[in-house]
């Protein structure tokens, strides 16, 4: 579960970071 949520964390960092 965590995995899971730091996944969507980064790819919601990344998509902002862009």
């Amino acid at each position: 579960m965590s995995i899971c949520i730091g996944y969507s964390y980064i790819y919601i960092y990344f998509l902002h970071w862009n």
